[in-house]
Formats: C-alpha cells, sequence, structure tokens
C-alpha cells in the first residue's frame, strides 16, 4: 500500500510539473504581435509556443502582474522542481506565502514604472507619451502603488505611505514570503546531517510492539525465560521511555515487566463492545425513515436505497454513522418544495428550462436585442469654472479703446464675450470706417494688451462688430459630461452628431459628421488631437447601439485607442499592425459594394 501512494503522489505532481512547465513557455515566448492575431483581423500564426492558449494565459498574467510575472515564472518552476526531490516537504501556509511574494513582487515594480518604460512597450503593455502610465507592476500593482497622473490618482497604498513607504512594504512582503517558502522546501537540506541520523534508529524501533500484540508471550511467560531475554529487554526500553517520570520502572526489569498487565486492557475492548448494541441504534432509523416516505412520495425509491445500506453490516457499529447521513440528506430538498405544494418542485424545473432557453436566445444577435446606452453618469463631473477677474476685462477694455484713438480709428468697444479659454472684446465702427483699419495694427493691439497673441474677426460672423480674441488669463477645463447633459446635444436633430466643444461664448457646439464623411485631425502637439479624437468616439458610443454603429479602429502605437479594445461595435478586433489594415478594412469595401 505505501508503494501505491508513493506513485500517486508522483503523478499528480507530474502533471502540477507538466503545467508549469506549459505556463513557463507561454511566458518566455510571449509575443505582443499575438494580441492582434487573437482579436482577430489578421491572418500570421501565433508565435506563442503554446499556441492560442498561451498567447491568452501569458496575455492575462503580463496585464494583471505586469513585469513581475518573470520572477514568478521562475518562483512558480523552483516549487515545482522542489516537488520532484525525494525530501520530506512541509507546506503549511505555503500558498499564503507564494501569495505575498507575489504581492510584493508586483507592487515594487508599480512604484518606478518608468524606469521600465523600454520592456513595458515591448511588451505592449506601457505608454511611451507618459511613462508614468507604464503597466510595469500590471493592473495589480497599478492599483496600490502606480504614481499619480493627470487622468488617474495615485496607488492606494501609495496614497497613505508615498512611494518610499510602498517599497518598505513590498520589500517586506518579498523577504517573509521566500523566507517561509525556503523553510518549508529547502530548510531539508541543510538539517540534514543533525536531525536524520538521530531519526533513523527511532523508526525501525517503533514497528518492533506491533508484531507483538502479546497474546503469544502471555501465555507462556514463564515458559522460555531465555530465548526472550533480549527481545524483553528492546521492549522493556521501549515502554521505560514514556515512562521517563518513573526512573525506578527503568531500573528494575521485573517492574519493568509491568506490560502484560497494559495487554489485558487491550483483549476486552472486542468484549464490552457487543452486537445487539447495534439492533437497538438500526431500529430507529427504521422508525425514522418510514416518516418523510409518506411526506414525499415520488422521492419513495430514493429514500428505500439508504435503509437498504446498513443490512449487508447490521453488527459492526460503523455502519450505524452512515445511516443517518444519507437519510436526512435526501428529504430535506425534497421537503422544501413539498411544504408549499407537491407539483412545484416539478413547476420549478420548467421554469428554469424556460429561462434557459429564453437567455440563449437573448443571446444571439438581432436588432430586437434591447441595448441600453451608457449612463452620463460614467463621465466625470465638471468643476466649478472660476471667470475672468473682472477688474482684468475693464483694464482690458480701456486700454483697447485707448489703442483705438491713438490710430484715429472712430470705434468703441461694445461688448465683451468670456469664454473658457477666450475673452473676445466686440468693437462698434463708425459709419465710412474701413474694417482694414484694426486690421492693419494688429500687432499694436497685441503689443499694448500685453497678449502673445490675438485674433481679429472682421466682422463677427452675424454681427456688424469686429471682434478681437486674446487668450484667458485662466482657463477653465471644458468637460463631456457638461456637454452631454445639455439641451443642445439631447435635442439634436443631426444624423450622426458628435461633440465639438464650446465655442467663445460658451455654447455647445454640435457637428453632423454625415455632412462631413471626409474627417481629417491634425495639429501640433499638445494642441489636444486625442481629445478631440476620444470626444467623436464617445459622441458615438453614447448615441448609437452596436446595431446601429459599427467601427474600425486602427492604433499603431498601442497607447490612444487601447481602451476601446473590447467595445461591442467594432467590426473587427483593434488593429495595430498599419500593414494589416488592408485585411480590417476589406468588410468595410465589401459593404460599399453591396450598397
Amino acid at each position: 500500500m505505501a508503494e501505491e501512494t508513493t506513485v500517486k503522489f508522483k503523478i499528480r505532481y507530474i502533471f502540477a510539473g507538466l503545467a508549469v512547465l506549459l505556463f513557463v513557455l507561454s511566458i518566455l515566448t510571449y509575443n505582443s504581435t499575438d494580441l492582434s492575431v487573437l482579436d482577430g483581423g489578421i491572418t500570421e500564426p501565433i508565435r506563442n509556443w503554446a499556441g492560442p492558449l498561451g498567447a491568452h494565459i501569458s496575455r492575462f498574467f503580463f496585464l494583471l502582474f505586469g513585469i513581475a510575472t518573470y520572477p514568478i515564472v521562475l518562483l512558480l518552476l523552483l516549487c515545482a522542481i522542489r516537488s520532484f526531490i525525494p525530501k520530506p516537504v512541509n507546506r503549511k501556509g505555503y500558498i499564503p506565502s507564494l501569495l505575498m511574494v507575489i504581492i510584493g513582487l508586483s507592487v515594487i515594480f508599480a512604484v518606478f514604472p518608468a524606469e521600465f518604460v523600454t520592456l513595458t512597450a515591448q511588451l505592449g503593455i506601457g505608454h511611451a507619451g507618459e511613462p508614468e502610465k507604464a503597466l510595469s507592476g500590471g493592473t495589480f500593482g497599478a492599483l496600490l502603488a502606480a504614481p499619480a497622473t493627470v487622468s488617474c490618482p495615485a496607488g492606494l497604498i501609495r496614497r497613505c505611505i508615498g512611494p518610499i513607504g510602498t517599497s518598505i512594504c513590498a520589500i517586506v512582503f518579498i523577504l517573509s514570503g521566500l523566507f517561509f517558502i525556503f523553510m518549508a522546501d529547502w530548510m531539508v537540506f541543510f538539517r540534514k546531517d543533525q536531525a536524520g541520523a538521530p531519526a533513523k534508529p527511532q523508526l525501525p524501533a517503533v514497528p518492533a510492539p506491533a508484531p507483538a500484540p502479546m497474546p503469544g508471550p502471555t501465555n507462556g511467560q514463564a515458559a522460555p525465560p531465555q530465548e526472550e531475554k533480549s527481545l524483553k529487554k528492546s521492549l522493556m526500553g521501549l515502554f521505560s521511555k514514556p515512562q521517563t517520570a518513573t526512573p525506578e520502572t527503568a531500573a528494575d526489569p521485573r517492574q519493568a515487566a509491568v506490560p502484560p498487565p497494559p495487554v489485558q486492557p487491550v483483549q476486552p475492548v472486542p468484549v464490552p463492545a457487543p452486537q445487539p448494541a447495534p439492533a437497538p441504534a438500526v431500529s430507529p432509523v427504521t422508525i425514522t425513515s418510514p416518516d418523510p416516505l409518506p411526506a414525499v412520495e415520488p422521492q419513495a425509491e430514493p429514500v428505500q436505497e439508504t435503509p437498504a445500506e446498513p443490512e449487508p453490516a447490521p453488527a459492526p457499529a460503523p455502519p450505524v454513522q452512515p445511516a443517518p447521513n444519507p437519510v436526512p440528506a435526501q428529504p430535506a430538498p425534497a421537503a422544501a418544495p413539498g411544504n408549499e405544494n407537491p407539483d412545484d418542485p416539478y413547476s420549478h424545473t420548467q421554469k428554469t428550462t424556460v429561462t434557459r432557453s429564453t437567455r440563449r436566445e437573448v443571446m444571439i444577435p438581432n436588432n430586437d436585442r434591447p441595448y441600453e446606452l451608457p449612463p452620463v453618469s460614467l463621465l466625470d463631473k465638471p468643476k466649478e469654472n472660476r471667470g475672468e477677474d473682472e477688474g482684468y476685462l475693464d483694464l482690458a477694455k480701456v486700454t483697447l479703446q485707448a489703442t483705438l484713438d491713438s490710430f484715429d480709428i472712430n470705434g468703441t468697444v461694445c461688448n465683451t464675450v468670456v469664454g473658457p479659454r477666450i475673452t473676445r472684446f466686440e468693437i462698434a465702427l463708425q459709419p465710412g470706417v474701413r474694417v482694414e483699419k484694426v486690421t492693419q495694427i494688429q500687432n499694436n493691439i497685441a503689443k499694448d494688451m500685453r497678449a502673445e497673441s490675438i485674433r481679429i474677426l472682421a466682422p463677427v460672423p452675424g454681427s456688424d462688430t469686429v471682434g478681437i480674441e486674446l487668450p484667458n488669463k485662466v482657463s477653465n477645463m471644458v468637460f463631456l459630461r457638461e456637454l452631454m447633459e445639455s439641451d443642445t446635444w439631447r435635442n439634436t436633430k443631426a444624423n450622426i452628431p458628435i461633440i465639438l466643444g464650446k465655442d467663445v461664448s460658451g455654447h455647445v457646439k454640435i457637428a453632423d459628421l454625415a455632412k462631413a464623411p471626409h474627417l481629417l485631425i491634425a495639429g501640433s502637439t499638445g494642441s489636444g488631437k486625442s481629445v478631440c479624437m476620444n470626444t467623436l468616439i464617445m459622441s458615438l458610443l453614447y448615441r448609437f447601439s452596436p446595431y446601429e454603429l459599427k467601427l474600425i479602429l486602427v492604433d499603431p502605437k498601442y497607447v490612444e485607442l487601447e481602451i476601446y479594445r473590447p467595445l461591442p461595435h467594432l467590426i473587427t478586433p483593434l488593429v495595430n499592425d498599419p500593414t494589416k489594415v488592408p485585411y480590417a478594412l476589406r468588410w468595410g469595401v465589401n459593404e460599399m459594394e453591396h450598397r
């Protein structure tokens, strides 16, 4: 029996080692280009040695733990190798120790993401533009210890104890977990010479009393006193070890011959276990069994099987214990629905089958499936905006009027319009004054107003005034939620409305994409191209369901559009390789030809 147990033990670890080996291969052969292959739209073969399953597993672990996946894989590989070494292992509390090491590694890598930008960019989990957003510790580490950015707050632990305290906590977790793992797996090799030697002579001495149950020697204790002296001495030595508190018993061999009396109580142990005792124990079981039988008639067959179990073994006492276990187990679920009506369980099963069938029908994509648009509450609430200083506006009006008078331009500053980022001063010219006079002194106006740049609208569209626009001293941020909660967005009649922002007057500007099918977003660095593109996409997502809108998104930098990867509106998964764009656009070409 001992050999069979060791074989089962080794086979179990063989399968575990095989799983760890495949896991290591999937991590070491991870390639970021496999993401596009898995998501579709690319026909290249998967480069991961473990196939599609390995590519999925490696992507999950790198997104969850980041670069910490590599030391985690090394640690799991060492644990698997240790299982094949024929040495005793005490792995009590082993899993918590592994979790401590994994948490510590993920946090320590997430504290300093800027140091690993190159590696995270190669793995497809980094942000080249913002190193602080690199998932060096994965999403788990970023949640706990990532630094603060413009759009994301710092990690939970980092907010409380700072980067140094977070690093210290991570190091303590790593060292503590490694210490427990070392004590459980590898400490045996260092104390082999100390604890291994005295343990071996004790182990063979313990089974010595097993072949001597003492019925034979008790019957003939006086007959063979010479041949069994050595056996008696060894037995007396064994019995004297637990009785170290009485040194007299270990000194006198006569007193050490006391082991026959403890053997005598061992013999009457089967005697006080009379067989008529289980008979009354079985009788109450048979009495209680007919009670649930009339309560639930359709389940009479499984109830009859329970008393049939104690019949083949009525004599021993242990069968009495398994008898009550199946009896309450079966009537308990039957009694719950039976309390209401005997037909309820059957009607309940029919209802469950109906709900399953309806759920399957709902999962089928069709135009009748109800789709709930995302609520506006998911977006950030707008902050309180601070308007432009009234004193500054009055001073600017006086300065502008003085500049006009110095160049003999008959006009007055009649109105001031303050927007989120620009303030427009409107000038009403006297009849006969040419507008070109104002545009010719643009640089002089900028000098007198002490502005970096100005813009002249000659005239303001829909008005008879000339506008001079200056940037505000304090710019206010425009939030998308504020625009979507406006009546202009809710009551728009555009076929494909997209939000552009606010104009100088602070009014919401909405464009109809159906009237501008060809759109190009261009600008210098930091001009807001990404914000405009995200606003355009969010406008469409908050307006149309996946059955009304299909998108093809291409993100060569692995940065801007990664958050839209799980969208149901995508006709093809997010494409990161520019050479694969024609494959993704094939559907659009076929659709245009069909139309």
